[in-house]
């Protein structure tokens, strides 16, 4: 059985079983961000983030990186589920808006992904670079650019986040990136250890996980999407260069 399910703003089609995953997970951070955060109740939930203040977002320029997760981060994810084909495939909203903020602030944008469902023989290694030829697509025609992705196909090893492997290729096939001046946004924890394993600025984006609570030696801040992210260094970059 598919039913719809309202997810950013947009209707997706997904089968029951996922769906109630995901709207249990979604009740779920809401309820302990909630208890964390009491003052925010009533509030609109795109609106919501914490952060310990330590990215320096008024000095990004041309000279930083931005490493990125996909699944949570740049399109939807419903935890325990794989995207297999580009018609399952949905951007969160506000991502190509970010995306092109971001594309106007950064040297270099480089995608990071663990992506073990082709070596569960969920689809195939092409399968996966039509999903990200069609995502570069949308993206581009949206005024915003990821110069390159990397992802682990593996079930483990040294490329497999958290382990720093995919950092240390971009930085091969990019010299100019320095990791003291690179932040990483993803949506897991492995996400916000590899990026501390390469020295990055991280950033947790709260939209299908419980976020850790702050301080936390892993993570530099949280926010509820990617586009709030991109907002608020806009805000910030643009005050700073006045």
């Amino acid at each position: 059985m598919r039913v719809y399910l309202k997810l950013s703003g947009q209707w997706h089609l997904q089968n029951i079983e996922n769906a109630l995953v995901f709207l249990a997970a979604d009740a779920q951070i809401k309820s302990a961000h909630l208890r964390q955060f009491p003052e925010n109740r009533g509030r609109n939930p795109q609106k919501i983030y914490h952060c310990n203040n330590m990215i320096p977002f008024e000095k990004i320029n041309k000279s930083w990186t931005l490493f990125l997760d996909r699944d949570g981060v740049v399109n939807v994810e419903v935890v325990g589920d794989y995207i297999t084909r580009w018609e399952d495939f949905h951007f969160y909203e506000g991502v190509p808006e970010a995306l092109k903020i971001f594309s106007g602030r950064f040297g270099r944008i480089i995608m990071v992904t663990n992506q073990r469902g082709v070596s569960k023989g969920l689809m195939t290694e092409q399968d996966l670079k039509d999903i990200h030829l069609n995502m570069l697509g949308n993206i581009e025609a949206r005024g915003g650019r990821i110069d390159k992705i990397y992802y682990c196909i593996e079930m483990e090893g040294p490329n497999r986040k958290p382990n720093p492997g995919m950092g240390w290729m971009a930085k091969k096939d990019f010299p100019g990136i320095e990791f003291s001046k690179s932040v990483m946004i993803g949506n897991t924890m492995g996400d916000m250890e590899f990026g501390k394993n390469i020295g990055a600025y991280t950033i947790f984006i709260a939209t299908n996980r419980l976020p850790p609570e702050l301080p936390d030696r892993f993570t530099d801040a949280v926010y509820p999407s990617l586009v709030s992210v991109a907002r608020e260094m806009k805000r910030k970059n643009e005050s700073w260069n006045r």
